[in-house]
């Protein structure tokens, strides 16, 4: 049976294109003019100044960055895990603050991520953008999801492809017509910072 739940946790390394189960990652900066929170789950690219920001869930253009992973944890300025501050702050980094991320920027690794509506079987391979919706401060989940209703055929202008079910949804069968609401889905990076297939050296684009 199909387990339909609305559970918006951003992006969470699945498996791999090659079958790997373990998931690299690496350390990497984020600035202090940085102008949006950053949570575990979130999309990111790096900047002209070569940190972290968040991706915007805006259409892509030519001239946007191309994203280079998924936040798997968050650190202070000092690089301690902010598991630390609990339960004074949340495990998340806020905006214009100076810290270090983990991210997941193997360009292979296939995420889980909440969609934020119905999808069905023939949208698998199908690419899609995102919507960011309220990210859990508490726990430094994000709060992203697929935007279902902007998916198309077409790679231009989105971030990710839909490669298939999360595992709780294959249980309804891979034949189905529909799979309900809010599934989990499979994805993958579209033109990944070390895969460029477009020219992307225009302005940066976030939230």
């Amino acid at each position: 049976m199909a387990v339909n739940v609305n559970d918006p946790r951003g992006f969470v390394p699945s498996r791999h294109l090659s079958g790997r189960i373990d998931f690299s990652s690496n350390l990497m900066r984020v600035s202090a003019n940085n102008p949006t929170s950053l949570f575990i789950g979130d999309p990111v690219f790096l900047g002209a100044d070569g940190k972290v920001r968040r991706i915007a869930t805006s259409a892509v253009s030519v001239g946007d960055r191309a994203p280079i992973g998924v936040v798997r944890s968050v650190y202070n300025s000092d690089g301690r895990p902010l598991t630390h501050n609990l339960p004074g702050t949340g495990q998340f980094i806020a905006a214009s603050t100076q810290a270090f991320v983990d991210v997941v920027d193997d360009p292979d690794v296939i995420f889980l991520v909440n969609g934020d509506s119905a999808a069905n079987q023939a949208q698998i391979g199908q690419f899609v953008r995102t919507t960011a919706g309220p990210a859990n401060t508490a726990l430094g989940r994000s709060g992203f999801q697929l935007r279902m209703a902007d998916q198309t055929a077409s790679a231009v202008g989105s971030h990710f492809q839909i490669v298939g079910v999360g595992p709780n949804e294959k249980l309804s069968g891979l034949g189905d017509t529909a799979f309900g609401a809010n599934q989990d889905l499979e994805v993958i990076i579209v033109d990944h910072h070390y895969r460029r297939k477009y020219s992307r050296v225009g302005p940066e684009v976030g939230d």
